[in-house]
């Protein structure tokens, strides 16, 4: 079968032999894998990681690299595990989805030992085929063809369809589902769609509101504006390919001109602003720009450190329907003596790396009613990627 030379074919599947029982659907799955790698095909298997296989019989470990995505889940942020194994005698990968919550010590697949749904079915769908698309994302492996077996995976040809078919990686890539008997014999739960929407894959625009990305009037009293220098702090979210990230969700949270928080831990004696609540937040545009009005942030002392301070800085929020946790990076000022001197800068190791946290002057922006504007621009991927706290290698 020439067709298939060289092809690149992703297999999604609830059960594949020899992991579990010989029934339809799990020695299809392997047939055809099977097949399309004897036909100089290049396949990657992915199933959950339920509790009943042997993981030491079958020589599963966790690969660290594709571990550690969060994915948003009813407002839970739960862990995305990703382990591997080689079927025996084969050329073939299989990829196991864990989650401690979703799949280990289930005995079954949908059904627990009384042989009643499981309640959590609709989000343990969502979690196995967002986590299957994100680590494909991460191991940039772009598939011409996605095979779905199972109502497990049944939620991939919708994802693929509405939520990334603007994704490079798969353009191109189309969807087979086979079907089978006695999939799936009862109802998810009610608020499946509703969970559906806030996996971290869509914001709607009503969630935003008209002030939301001005924080110099979005708490002010009687309109009265906070103290200190406005600002504007503008840019883009872009992929690894300069293509723009639209509709994602942006929040900010800073201190104050004082480089005071609003909130209760914040130990620094300066001043509260009461017009000033140091948070906003705004969805990117179709070509994945983002804009805030706000207040210079000043810099703070470290609790307990003697003269170390923490330079002016903007905390940034990113979350999108494109990628499956939610990145945590800041934003510093250019030009700011401070950064070079704080121990959190320096403890990253890479210098391109803290150049991506700075904000540029902007002076075709800094001339409107005597605001200064900086530029911030963040890419979630590749060689330009912005550092980010809570994920340092890429997505």
């Amino acid at each position: 079968m020439k067709l298939l030379k060289d092809k690149k074919i992703l297999v999604i599947s609830s059960e594949v032999v020899p992991y579990l029982p010989q029934t339809e659907k799990a020695v299809n799955s392997f047939t055809v894998s099977r097949k399309i790698n004897d036909n100089g095909g290049m396949t990657r298997i992915f199933m959950p990681k339920y509790g009943i296989i042997n993981e030491r019989r079958h020589q599963l470990h966790e690969v660290i690299r594709l571990s550690g995505i969060n994915l948003i889940i009813d407002d839970m942020d739960m862990p995305l595990i990703i382990k591997v194994a080689s079927i025996p005698k084969e050329r073939m990968q299989v990829y196991f989805i864990d989650s401690e919550d979703y799949f280990k010590g289930r005995s079954g697949y949908s059904k627990d030992e009384n042989n009643k749904l499981y309640k959590d079915n609709d989000e343990r769908s969502i979690f196995f085929s967002k986590g299957v698309i994100e680590t494909i994302k991460k191991l940039n492996w772009a598939p011409d063809l996605i095979h779905v077996h199972g109502w497990i995976a049944s939620l991939l040809p919708l994802y693929m369809k509405y939520y990334y078919k603007d994704d490079p990686i798969f353009d191109g890539t189309k969807v087979v589902v086979s079907l089978y008997e006695n999939a799936l014999d009862g109802k998810m739960d009610k608020n499946f769609v509703k969970k559906l929407n806030e996996a971290g894959l869509k914001f709607n625009k009503k969630i935003i509101g008209k002030l939301d990305n001005d924080l110099t009037l979005n708490f002010s009293k009687n309109k009265m504006s906070p103290l200190g220098h406005k600002i504007i702090v503008h840019g883009t979210v872009s992929d690894q390919f300069s293509n723009p990230i639209k509709g994602a969700l942006i929040e900010i949270w800073q201190a104050n001109a004082a480089g005071k928080y609003l909130h209760q831990d914040d130990k620094n004696p300066a001043p509260i602003d009461p017009n000033f609540s140091g948070c906003g937040r705004s969805l990117t545009t179709s070509d994945g720009s983002y804009e805030f009005l706000t207040i210079q942030p000043g810099p703070y002392p470290y609790p307990n450190r003697g003269i170390e301070w923490r330079p002016m800085h903007i905390h940034f929020s990113i979350f999108g329907e494109s990628f499956g946790q939610r990145l945590i990076t800041q934003m510093y000022f250019e030009g700011d003596p401070l950064i070079n001197l704080c121990p959190m800068v320096n403890s990253i190791a890479d210098e391109k790396a803290k150049k991506s946290l700075v904000g540029k002057l902007d002076t075709s922006r800094s001339n409107i009613q005597n605001i200064l504007a900086y530029k911030f621009d963040i890419v979630l991927r590749g060689v330009k990627q912005t550092y980010f706290e809570n994920r340092q290698e890429g997505l």
